[in-house]
């Protein structure tokens, strides 16, 4: 149970005492009974109010969109997420049209930027000789393809850094906002 339910319940049960002492003839401050129902109120609304917010941060207020992969071009409805490859085949063909490229022979690409942890191999890994070989024979992707791919797995990491920093600050504001309801609220009664 989180807080915000052992709050709520701790609540539910004042006022059911308070109501077993009405019924017994004692008599119960309005200004009581009325601030336990504002504050059991409060515990039971601001898990939803958390979650809403969470929802409109992180899909613009939207139900959170299924998988599909995407047409070139066309982002998916709904803040939906694009298929990779629809990503970073356009950029390629992009730097093919404007540049005439040719593969040097060096085997490994240096790569000493940011990493993109949770995309697969680290990104100096995957500009290894063995790894843009395997991309080339076995999987039909030219070196070009792969470091694109990399750019395309570091703005990712970015942009869900950039997520987390702006659900934080959300969460946190409705955090502080909650907590000076709650000093306001005391300070009446």
């Amino acid at each position: 149970m989180g807080h915000y339910e052992e709050q709520a319940s701790a609540y539910r049960a004042i006022l059911e005492d308070m109501e077993t002492s009405k019924e017994l003839g004692h008599v119960v401050p309005a200004n009581i009974e009325e601030y336990a129902r504002k504050r059991l109120s409060d515990y039971e609304e601001l898990p939803k109010a958390m979650e809403e917010i969470m929802t409109r941060v992180m899909c613009d207020g939207k139900d959170i969109p299924e998988w599909k992969p995407t047409e070139r071009g066309v982002w998916p409805e709904n803040n939906g997420v694009a298929d990779f490859g629809v990503l970073v085949d356009p950029l390629r063909d992009a730097v093919s049209a404007a540049y005439k490229l040719t593969r040097r022979g060096v085997k490994d690409i240096p790569y000493d930027g940011f990493d993109a942890p949770g995309h697969g191999l680290p990104i100096a890994e995957q500009l290894m000789a063995d790894n843009l070989n395997y991309e080339l024979h076995d999987q039909g992707r030219d070196a070009m393809r792969v470091i694109l791919a990399c750019a395309v797995q570091v703005g990712i990491e970015q942009g869900r850094r950039i997520a987390i920093k702006r659900l934080t600050f959300e969460a946190d504001s409705a955090r502080r906002l909650a907590e000076g309801l709650q000093r306001i609220v005391e300070s009446e009664y």
